[in-house]
């Protein structure tokens, strides 16, 4: 055996030459064993019997897709070639635990639970080749190293916080963030269902909660939703909760309260003193007046938690009930306190364990058993442990100790995922202050509850329930250091979502399942930047913090994957000659191209969709295009669907009329180059994963600084783009000779691909000839089309100019110029072509001297 246990000096693996196994959290114990592993073939198996059954078909289900295998789920135990799922409560004193040994014949998964089973197989999926989280099936070694990993939680509280209040997630969404959370082992889903900005659950006999309270989100007033509603109806709500227990994941619903309360103040008029409902609130601001909570109004409030809570507990299996508590700053003498005693009784008449943020301490003595999550900065705090006057927060937490509540622990400045990783971050917040990897990572929740000095501690490692990594959605938005001015801002919540929690998310999750002992940042690096690649199976947008060094970007040999020619001249489809797929012109009409036919599109809804699958990774794009109107902003190639909102434009957003590149809801990036109007240039974009550079007719003229996966939706055009249906971002341009790559053609490559797509320069003989008519000199100027297309002709001599249209192949363009002059010098003559046939040339031709007198 290599190692007896995980330890930073020894990371799993059998030799120095050997990376560590990508397993995160990191297991408590891991050896690894003789052999090559077990390799997952076509007549893999898996058994799960009885109750493991579940947890057997959920693994057949993830693995199926990208290895093609049927992999059968049997009951019945199989000699060799199986993974086998069993409950046996000799594998772990702890639920969730489980014993996962691998050899060459076999895989055992063993757990006192499902849910210990369920944690085990994220470990062997782990162990997996990242192309196992692809949709489609996929050339791999499908190999599991040989290893014996013993392994438990440290808390049994794990947790990820979503805010649907702020900005609503529909189902599939949340769904999405479930499948994201359970990965990397976390139980807990925690929705923060209200807020001023909205009510987003269905209460029976309180249907203005969503009539009202749902019509608004954080910078959407009421009357702007014109989709689906942004409150869950009580079926939607039990596909979450049915979802996340299939994935042993509990919900725990937040009814946030007595302040942050605008949306039910806004529904129900017995919340506020005068009995006048407020206006819907749909801004940015916290520390808003809460509920009228008044001795005079205390049935009003009391009716309103009943039946508030009732429905909640009714639609939640769960043990637990999160209500709220934080930011009610200087409530008047009582009102917290009334508030806070019947939300307590009403909520354990219901039979609901209490979660509340850490001031719910300040007001009725906390049930013992209950919860208090903390989220305080400990950079503020922990400097006042133990010395002096200590703050209110801990002060709070400590009265909640006192009461026999345990503490959730979610420090605003570590893991609060709505801070910015850095100042220049497009979405969230600062306020915590700048929330790196190693800032979400290099904690431990005990220590945070502790004297800097480490010498007082508030709370013992029993004390702790657990971890929880909050997702708020306060600045969901671009530029999100200012308010929002417009709905375009708005990216789609899962762009958001995968942005800010990866790869910090996973980070947390190993506080609160891993041993504390040991912890070290490098060494937990070396697991996790393995996963840069399993993130781009699943689709995630995650973000490439700059601070570490993922794996590199493996070059791709450039490979021409789409080439849509143009040349139909008629129909309703183009062909791509690569694939043989038809794309549908929609609203496009045929012109003349500079290699035959091309796409004309009028950029107000004309465009072509190519329905192309993207392409990650290096990419080239070249075409011929030319612009026959100015927009302020046009895209040419894009795919606004999740998980590749990407555009080509050809004028960048804010007519800056430049060409760049989009990465929707993100970043604007420009090059400096503008294609001219009414005129054909040939433009190849080259993107090596870091930025694009951009050629106009074979030559290098500027650079885009930023890159991501190209779409190949739609051409000139946005389709359905995240708060603009329809089409949008049109191009007026005609459109000839599109071909994609994958890989990076380099420079000899795009002068070799202008060379091949240039059209031959048109080509004419040129004769020039003086002679005298009535004692004045007269220039004659013949020129014959020696070509084989059309051309036009422009004849220019010191006496005048003359221009031809499309002379035929063969034929010829005549032209006489009276000087006016008796005498003339020796001189020249210029023809200038062009046209629809080839690129503009000039040819030169002399002249004699004459004298006529």
């Amino acid at each position: 055996m290599a190692t007896t246990a995980w330890s930073s000096a020894a990371p799993a693996a059998a030799s120095e030459d050997e990376a560590p196994l990508a397993l995160v959290p990191r297991p408590v114990s891991l050896e690894r064993g003789p052999g090559s592993g077990f390799r997952l073939g076509p007549t893999s198996v898996i058994v799960a019997p009885d109750d493991a059954a579940p947890v057997g078909e959920y693994l057949a289900d993830l693995l199926r897709p990208s290895t093609g295998f049927s992999l059968p789920v049997s009951d019945v135990s199989a000699a060799t070639g199986a993974i086998t799922l069993t409950l046996t409560d000799a594998a772990s004193t702890d639920p969730e635990g489980y014993e996962l040994t691998v050899s060459e014949g076999a895989v055992a998964i063993d757990a006192p639970t499902a849910a210990g089973l369920f944690h085990g197989v994220q470990s062997l999926r782990q162990l997996l080749p990242a192309a196992v989280e692809a949709t489609q099936v996929q050339d791999a070694d499908w190999v599991v190293p040989a290893v014996t990993i013993e392994d438990e939680p440290r808390f049994e509280y794990r947790s990820a916080m979503l805010d649907v209040a702020r900005r609503f997630y529909p189902v599939d969404a949340v769904k999405r963030y479930i499948d994201q959370i359970a990965l990397y082992k976390l139980n807990t889903l925690h929705l923060h269902l209200t807020d001023d900005q909205g009510w987003r659950i269905a209460i029976d006999g309180l249907p203005a909660l969503t009539e009202i309270g749902a019509s608004t989100q954080s910078g959407w007033a009421p009357g702007s939703n014109t989709g689906d509603p942004w409150f869950y109806t009580p079926a939607d709500y039990a596909e979450i909760v049915e979802y996340a227990a299939s994935r042993y994941i509990e919900v725990v619903p937040e009814i946030d309260g007595p302040g942050h309360t605008l949306a039910a103040q806004a529904s129900v008029p017995g919340l506020t003193c005068d009995g006048v409902p407020t206006a819907p609130y749909y801004g940015f601001d916290v520390n808003l007046p809460m509920v009228c909570a008044t001795e005079a109004n205390s049935a009003n409030i009391r009716d309103y938690l009943e039946k508030v809570i009732s429905s909640v507990a009714a639609q939640n299996p769960g043990q637990y009930i999160h209500l709220g508590g934080d930011e009610v700053p200087n409530p008047p003498a009582g009102w917290y306190e009334a508030y806070t005693a019947m939300a307590n009784e009403i909520a354990t008449e219901h039979g609901k364990t209490i979660v509340g943020w850490h001031q719910w301490a300040q007001g009725a003595t906390l049930p013992a058993g209950s919860l208090v999550q903390y989220w305080a900065e400990g950079r503020v705090n922990r400097p006042k442990i133990g010395v002096g006057a200590e703050s209110a927060d801990i002060r709070e937490v400590r009265a909640a100790l006192a009461a026999g509540a345990r503490v959730v622990v979610s420090p605003a400045d570590r893991s609060y995922t709505d801070m910015k990783y850095s100042s220049s971050t497009a979405y969230g917040l600062s306020w915590a202050g700048l929330v790196n990897l190693r800032r979400a990572y290099d904690w431990d929740p005990v220590t945070e509850l502790s004297s800097t000095d480490g010498t007082v501690k508030v709370v013992t490692e029993e004390q702790v329930a657990g971890v929880e990594a909050s997702l708020w959605a306060d600045r969901a938005y671009r530029g999100s250091t200012s308010l929002p001015t417009s709905h375009s801002q708005f990216i789609p919540v899962e762009q958001y979502t995968d942005h800010m929690i990866f790869p910090r998310m996973p980070a947390i999750a190993e506080i609160a399942w891993s041993p504390a002992q040991d912890k070290d940042y490098t060494e937990f690096l070396s697991r996790l930047t393995q996963h840069d690649d399993r993130w781009d199976a699943l689709g995630y947008e995650w973000f490439r913090a700059p601070d570490v060094e993922w794996e590199p970007v493996v070059p791709v040999e450039p490979e021409l994957v789409h080439h849509w020619a143009f040349d139909e001249t008629s129909g309703q489809s183009a062909l791509d000659v690569v694939t043989g797929v038809r794309a549908a012109v929609d609203g496009g009409t045929w012109t003349p191209g500079q290699l035959g036919g091309a796409v004309s599109l009028d950029g107000v809804d004309d465009g072509v969709a190519l329905s192309a699958a993207p392409v990650s990774g290096p990419w080239t794009v070249a075409s011929w295009v030319r612009r026959t109107g100015a927009r302020s902003s046009s895209a040419l190639l894009s795919d606004t669907s999740s998980g590749v909102r990407t555009a080509i434009k050809l004028e960048q957003y804010k007519a800056t009329a430049k060409v760049g590149f989009t990465q929707l809801g993100v970043a604007d990036h420009r090059s400096e180059y503008a294609t001219p109007l009414d005129e054909w240039v040939h433009l190849t974009l080259v993107s090596d994963g870091a930025t694009i550079t951009v050629y106009a007719d074979g030559a290098q003229v500027s650079t885009v600084p930023g890159t991501a996966t190209l779409g190949l939706a739609q051409l000139g055009r946005l389709m359905n783009a995240p708060g603009w249906p329809g089409a949008s971002d049109a191009a007026a341009v005609d459109v000839d000779d599109l071909r994609v790559y994958t890989g990076a053609l380099d420079r000899a490559a795009v002068g070799a691909l202008w060379d091949e797509v240039s059209p031959a320069p048109a080509t004419v003989e040129v004769d020039a000839t003086t002679r005298c008519v009535a004692g004045r000199v007269v220039i004659s100027v013949r020129a014959v089309n020696v070509g084989d297309v059309a051309v036009d002709l422009q004849v220019v001599t010191a006496a005048g100019k003359k221009s031809f249209s499309a002379v035929a192949p063969g034929a010829g363009a005549h032209q006489s110029f009276a000087t006016r002059a008796s005498t003339i010098e020796a001189g020249t003559v210029t023809v200038t072509t062009g046209g629809a046939g080839g690129t503009e040339s000039e040819v030169t031709a002399g002249h004699p001297a004459l004298s006529c007198g």
